[in-house]
């Protein structure tokens, strides 16, 4: 396996001497990053690379890279696996939000035992009961034992819940941060910033592998993007005071 990849890279490296990246790239995304996010980005990806074939798996299950035959992944954590060569890209900042017609509909939402008598909408991997952290500037973060009403690891699924108002959303900025700005959802208790799913995006490779030419160029474009966008999916100073 080891022999192959390097002669697949060689051979990258060789084409790309031409003025042309040629190979293969295997890459695993997480859903919401995926879905929401990075799918367009790698479309455009394809078009100003047509001798790149890209080879897209979108699901939470990192795994082993080697084993899975994945040249590149991407992933949402705060402790980022220590058998693979990790690069971090940005920190990710977690809300709570809600659709301005459930917050209108007679449920305040302004201290955290009105938070706690809310139904709740979170990803499925924080498990039917968890303990949600809040944390504050100025002070010892909050702890709020919650039990979700709707969970799923489908992240663009969790969007359209809150926004058909269905109750209060534990999400990644970058999943809403056109909506708080739109005014389609508003942050609820916005001085706190709750943890969720991970606190950065690492960019992962295997450690005995090296990069094709082809995954270097893939990394770089998706690098550059996130460094771009991630601006957007910022905590608004204003709430952090």
């Amino acid at each position: 396996m080891r022999l192959l990849d390097e002669m697949r890279a060689a051979q990258s490296s060789i084409d790309s001497l031409g003025g042309t990246v040629r190979g293969d790239v295997r890459i695993r995304l997480p859903t919401g990053l995926g879905h929401l996010y990075l799918a367009p980005v790698l479309l455009e990806f394809t078009r100003q690379h047509p001798d790149i074939a890209l080879r897209v798996h979108i699901n939470d299950n990192i795994g082993d890279l080697v084993s899975a035959e994945v040249d590149l992944a991407l992933k949402i954590t705060s402790a980022p696996p220590e058998d693979h060569v990790a690069r971090r890209l940005c920190a990710i900042h977690w809300c709570l939000c809600a659709a301005p017609s459930f917050l209108l509909d007679g449920r305040p939402v302004q201290t955290l035992d009105q938070l706690g008598r809310c139904s709740l909408i979170a990803p499925q991997s924080l498990g039917r009961r968890f303990d949600l952290r809040l944390m504050h500037a100025h002070g010892d973060p909050l702890i709020l034992r919650v039990a979700p009403r709707l969970q799923s690891g489908d992240y663009p699924f969790l969007r359209d819940a809150v926004l058909a108002g269905l109750g209060v959303a534990l999400l990644p900025r970058y999943a809403v941060w056109n909506q708080l700005r739109d005014g389609q959802l508003r942050e609820v208790l916005p001085d706190f910033e709750p943890e969720g799913v991970g606190n950065a995006i690492y960019l992962l490779t295997a450690p005995n592998r090296f990069p094709s030419m082809a995954t270097r160029a893939l990394a770089g474009f998706v690098r550059e993007h996130i460094e771009q966008r991630h601006r957007d999916w910022l905590r608004p100073m204003s709430a952090a005071h």
